[in-house]
């Protein structure tokens, strides 16, 4: 026991010495803030990237056309970022921006009409990420050096709230750095060529990403900003927990939620709890005995514990989700999930599955509370005939094998986050047949897709709610998720850190970091 404790003393050494070295040797007076991050984004290309872990470095270097303002997430809080102005035809078919002259991308060079054009068109070609967003544009067209015209093929009504996760590249760096027809895709995996307020300095694989505050942001700096944001892999919530009580980290994003209640408690220590719309979901693998069958997919949902999941492993720290939307969305209105063990037994025997049939469920280390849903599932099925073989793995893996046909397993338990206070930017990112979005798990179906085309175009804001509730109702039969709880954000802060404010299209992945000043 004593040789136990003495290895992790060490560890727990080790692991300060690490965080205390940043790159380099940053002056005394410079501001940094240390963020204690259990995963590395795999790709920080804003054409390909789209998870939380990603979120992180977007949020820093690079701006879209146009954003909702801090704290807001509808379509009357858009404002402008790269673009100064912009106005909508008549027809709805044609959307004009005015560009800003006093932006600099962080190689030097001023955005353009050719930039914005270049970035859209990259993302359409490349087809992954948030492609669905610039996915009704027709045609693209450069009126003059500063000014941009883009052409929907039809009405769009949401397409405005998509913009904010459109984000402009360099076309210059791409150009430099691309190999091929790759579009610089290998070089834009861990490097950036954009305009935020902080630019990327270092990206090393397993250790941590650092951010340098970009002296030339158009938007000035405060006499209290950070001059470097600090991401450390800190893989394990004890060890984030540990690190936080030593004051070597101002963020931690993976805190169990036993842990935040004793941090609430103590006034050097902020723990936010603002609603978000992220769900966690159990993403079932329709293509793969015996889940290919939707009543076996119905009785999963059935039987997991809703109620035990919120109350004993988050502490209260989510809510029952409504179907496949989170609260506050247009037809988020549904019955809320339950557990009836009896009609998941029902289900299963109408479907033939035989007693001891065995699933895997894997889900990615790091978040405890994910471990112990994954467990809750395996503990209520087991009654029902139903062995579960839980795999835990890295988050580049889970993501490797979500997105790899080959290698799905039956169920996989991670977060999905709308991109856009609009249902489309979820329920057809994610549920639409010709998705390529990485939580999609190869589900598919005609009769849905139909419905979510109809209802991303309807123009009659209540012929499209009734697509919506039609959509609802299509995908509870179909099943291909089971949404778990509805979550909160968990940001732990040191006290000492100001300018905090949640910010719902960030989800509870990401903070505003131009915001912040450390006391």
């Amino acid at each position: 026991m004593r040789r136990v404790g003495s290895v992790m003393l060490l560890v727990l050494a080790c692991a300060t010495a690490w965080l205390l070295a940043a790159p380099g040797s940053a002056a005394a007076e410079e501001s940094v803030f240390l963020v204690l991050t259990r995963n590395q984004p795999r790709n920080i290309d804003p054409a390909v990237g789209a998870d939380n872990p990603t979120r992180k470095i977007h949020a820093g270097v690079y701006e879209p056309l146009m954003d909702h303002k801090l704290g807001t997430a509808d379509a009357t809080n858009l404002e402008g970022v790269l673009a100064k102005s912009w106005k909508v035809s008549p027809d709805g078919l044609t959307y004009t921006f005015a560009l800003r002259e006093n932006v600099k991308f962080h190689a030097g060079s001023t955005p353009n009409g050719e930039d914005v054009k270049h970035s859209l068109e990259r993302m359409k070609k490349i087809g992954l990420g948030r492609s669905w967003a610039p996915d009704p544009v027709k045609k693209l067209r450069v009126v003059n050096p500063m000014t941009v015209e883009l052409v929907l093929a039809r009405p769009y009504p949401p397409f405005l709230l998509g913009l904010p996760v459109v984000f402009i590249v360099s076309s210059q760096a791409v150009k430099k750095n691309q190999k091929g027809d790759d579009l610089a895709q290998a070089w834009l995996t861990q490097n950036e060529a954009g305009t935020g307020p902080f630019r990327l300095r270092e990206f090393k694989v397993g250790e941590q990403i650092v951010m340098d505050h970009f002296d030339a942001y158009w938007r000035g700096w405060p006499a209290k900003h950070l001059d470097r944001v600090i991401l450390k892999l800190v893989a394990e919530p004890a060890t984030q927990k540990i690190l936080m009580e030593g004051g070597q980290g101002h963020w931690a994003d993976t805190i169990s939620p036993g842990d935040l209640d004793s941090f609430a408690q103590r006034k050097d220590f902020v723990v936010t709890a603002e609603p978000t719309w992220g769900i966690q979901f159990f993403w079932m693998n329709a293509k793969k005995a015996p889940l290919d069958d939707p009543r076996v997919r119905k009785a999963m949902r059935l039987a997991f514990p809703y109620d035990q999941m919120i109350k004993d492993v988050m502490r209260g720290r989510g809510t029952l989700p409504q179907g496949y939307l989170p609260p506050g969305y247009l037809t988020q209105e549904g019955p809320p999930e339950k557990t009836d063990l009896q009609a998941a037994r029902k289900l299963l025997a109408e479907a033939g599955v035989a007693p001891g049939t065995q699933i895997t469920i894997e889900f990615s280390f790091g978040l405890d509370f994910q471990r112990q849903a994954v467990e809750l599932m395996a503990g209520s099925l087991r009654p029902l005939g139903i062995d579960v073989k839980i795999q835990g793995v890295p988050f580049a893996t889970m993501f490797q094998h979500a997105t790899d046909p080959a290698q799905r397993p039956h169920m996989f338990y991670s977060s999905a986050d709308p991109d856009t206070a609009d249902p489309d930017s979820f329920l057809y990112r994610t549920f639409h047949s010709k998705s390529r979005y990485w939580a999609n798990f190869g589900f598919g179906d005609p009769k849905i897709d139909d419905v979510l085309e109809k209802a991303r175009y309807e123009l009659k804001p209540e012929r499209r709610a009734e697509l919506y509730r039609q959509a609802q109702a299509m995908l509870q039969e179909a099943s291909p998720a089971i949404p778990s709880f509805v979550q909160q954000t968990s940001h732990l802060l040191r006290g000492n850190v100001r300018g905090y404010k949640f910010h719902p299209p960030y989800a509870w992945g990401a903070i505003a970091y131009y915001n912040l000043w450390i006391e």
